[in-house]
């Protein structure tokens, strides 16, 4: 059985990868590989975020006792990371 958190774990992961291929590219220098694949992070950075967001921290949160705890601090986290997503090159 799958659980929660393997689903999170490999969604990290599959970001993380996203990343390395990045670095990869700009250490090669392949500027182009290294946009596609930067863009690609973002994406699934963004439909993470999203997906804890809007499926996990609201079930996490109906616990007793779990608003404003660690889901609040991630969520601060996810805002200066979008911030910097949209700040100009």
């Amino acid at each position: 059985m799958t659980t929660i958190q393997d689903t999170m774990t490999s969604d990290h992961r599959r970001c993380d990868e996203f990343y390395a291929q990045a670095e990869r590219a700009l250490e090669a220098g392949d500027w182009a590989g290294a946009s596609a694949a930067f863009d690609q992070f973002e994406k699934a950075v963004r439909a993470h975020f999203d997906a804890e967001e809007q499926l996990l921290f609201p079930a996490c949160e109906a616990a007793p006792g779990m608003r404003m705890g660690p889901t609040e601090v991630t969520r601060g986290e996810h805002k200066q990371l979008r911030a910097l997503f949209a700040a100009p090159p």
